[in-house]
């Protein structure tokens, strides 16, 4: 009898509570809001890197609610600023530049460390130094007492041309001349303003320094670019083919070695997770679209988009749950991941 009564007691609670939970009023879920445009900033129109940028922005047209767009900068810096400023959601750029801004000690953060989060590492953008043929220049030692140039103050690539050169012992004889832009590279290169230029082979400037007065590029020691890797993180040593090594002045059965930077995608930490996935997942959703783009969209793979090499910026908590839910966040990035962000930033 008793046991008969305590079933239906049971019974009845269970009833009510579920009567009590239909009456309840209902807690409305977080409203999931995209933006009507997602600006993608990244270096000029003339830049190796700008087609990939507008194959990420159709990407993201194509597979969200947001339209794609992209904004070309005149450097790095600039582009830094854009995203500190929100006139950027997102920024591709080399990831070196971007790091020194995260810890307050790049050309004009110092003190004022940039709140920036990794979403994918891309590609390795590679590196070389080029010159005209036929001017005596073979090998990077022949450049002692030449005048060679860089793109922009805040650039990587005059850290590193100074690494390698100090490796080779000339650094100290060749006048480095810091170029405000791409189209003064490449009137310098062909007006032949000076001697040699360090940038992508990869870039358009760079078929058009061809075409006029031809071009070809230097070879670099692995020991050179290591020199340089020790003092500079997320310098990269590769071996790169270009798509038509004619193009490039060199022979087509070698390998060019040289070095690269990374190329990563980045946002603000404060992005809504759902959009950094849904960005990303447009992204890996889309890699024929980034493909058609650039050649470059054949490197932007899911197994390399946490590359170890690359990861010297916190990932964003979305990407990483984003990348675990793929299978490729591996214990070194989880550990360089709590490295990252014990380490100290200078924020004045």
């Amino acid at each position: 009898m008793y046991r008969k009564v305590a079933v239906f007691a049971l019974v009845g609670l269970f009833v009510l509570s579920l009567v009590l939970a239909a009456c309840a009023p209902k807690v409305a879920a977080p409203e999931v809001k995209w933006p009507d445009t997602i600006v993608l900033g990244g270096y000029p129109e003339a830049s190796d890197s700008y087609p990939y940028n507008v194959g990420v922005a159709k990407a993201i047209s194509t597979s969200t609610p947001a339209k794609g767009v992209v904004k070309g900068y005149a450097g790095s810096a600039p582009i830094l600023q854009a995203l500190g400023a929100k006139g950027a959601d997102i920024i591709a750029m080399n990831s070196y530049d971007a790091g020194k801004a995260y810890f307050g000690e790049a050309a004009g953060f110092e003190g004022k460390a940039l709140d920036i989060a990794m979403l994918a590492f891309l590609w390795p953008g590679e590196m070389g130094i080029g010159v005209r043929p036929n001017e005596g220049i073979d090998k990077v030692a022949d450049l002692k007492g030449k005048t060679i140039t860089v793109n922009s103050p805040m650039n990587p690539i005059q850290d590193s041309n100074k690494l390698i050169l100090e490796y080779y012992g000339i650094w100290n004889t060749v006048k480095a001349i810091p170029q405000t832009g791409i189209p003064q590279m490449r009137d310098g290169m062909i007006n032949k303003t000076f001697d040699a230029f360090s940038y992508s082979p990869g870039a358009a400037f760079t078929l058009e320094v061809q075409q006029a007065v031809g071009l070809k590029w230097l070879p670099i020691d692995a020991a050179a670019i290591k020199a340089a890797q020790d003092k500079m993180p997320g310098v990269m040593i590769t071996d790169m083919v270009p798509r038509n090594l004619k193009v490039y002045n060199m022979p087509e059965n070698i390998k060019f070695t040289t070095w690269a930077y990374p190329y990563a995608l980045m946002a603000r930490p404060d992005m809504p997770d759902y959009v950094a996935k849904g960005i990303l997942k447009a992204m890996f959703d889309n890699t024929k679209i980034l493909t058609e783009a650039m050649y470059r969209g054949s490197q932007t793979t899911l197994k390399s988009a946490t590359e170890i090499q690359a990861h010297i910026i916190p990932f964003h908590p979305a990407a990483i749950e984003f990348f675990k839910e793929k299978g490729v966040w591996s214990k070194q990035n989880e550990e360089q991941q709590k490295k990252l962000l014990s380490m100290p930033r200078r924020k004045g």
